[in-house]
């Protein structure tokens, strides 16, 4: 299927507002995604977005499905979603009435520009307590599976990620603080890293991490491998969901397919 993504409010406003731009792009869509690839679909990834567009996305998804079914019965729509909807920006019920996927990105709790290193995606600890606060992967899933229809659950995709953040912190203990902001890191290469400096798991996240120091500076590194996924995927199997997606395939080794 196409990806379409969009970061910016005003231009998704645009296209969200019905007119020219609009049919435009739906046109376009419907080319590029069924006639020339030949695809399957269209994924939507439109982030940032204001609250006000909130109805006037369901709209669209709405003509969009439509247009692509005239071109293909079998073509599908899906949606890349948010683990937290800071804004209210997204009618999660409508949408997984109408779309045929919903992907929660189920990462970024921590993040390259977080002021702590942490878990990018945490998982909700057996004692229901936690240093890492109310969001987690638990409570993003539940919000989702209770908000839809029963029978729009299987429409729920748990996205989880395949990748760690490398952050500069001021020592290696578990709530380090950042000095620099963090980058990306595959999970192929974090688990070697891991092998390299040791091992840690983080019971209140069920996420390894492991520390290293560079130039006399220390690093912290949160990632997931085969053990953390494998919760996560049960979590995402045994509430409901439809199942799981991952962010993104390529970074992963083989013990990802073992798990």
């Amino acid at each position: 299927g196409l990806s379409v993504r969009c970061f910016d409010p005003a231009l998704i406003h645009t296209v969200l507002t019905p007119g020219a731009a609009q049919d435009a792009l739906i046109a376009d869509l419907v080319d590029r995604a069924i006639v020339r690839l030949p695809g399957d679909g269209v994924d939507l990834d439109f982030e940032g977005m204001n609250a006000a567009d909130r109805t006037a996305l369901v709209a669209f998804v709405r003509r969009l499905v439509a247009a692509l079914r005239v071109q293909s019965a079998r073509a599908q729509l899906s949606l890349a979603m948010p683990a937290v909807d800071w804004n209210r920006a997204y009618d999660i019920a409508a949408l997984a009435d109408t779309a045929d996927f919903l992907f929660i990105m189920g990462y970024g709790y921590h993040y390259a520009g977080s002021s702590g290193a942490g878990p990018v995606a945490p998982l909700a600890p057996m004692s229901g307590t936690s240093r890492w606060g109310r969001y987690n992967l638990t409570a993003t899933l539940t919000n989702y599976l209770s908000t839809v229809a029963p029978a729009q659950r299987g429409r729920i995709v748990l996205g989880l990620p395949l990748y760690g953040i490398d952050w500069e912190v001021d020592g290696p203990d578990v709530g380090a603080k950042v000095l620099s902001g963090g980058t990306s890191i595959f999970y192929d290469s974090a688990r070697k890293g891991a092998m390299a400096a040791g091992r840690k798991w983080d019971a209140d996240s069920s996420t390894p991490r492991y520390s290293y120091q560079r130039a006399g500076a220390w690093h912290q590194v949160w990632y997931d491998d085969g053990q953390s996924l494998g919760a996560k995927m049960d979590l995402a199997l045994q509430g409901g969901a439809g199942g799981v997606g991952w962010w993104a395939l390529g970074y992963e080794d083989a013990s990802l397919w073992d798990a």
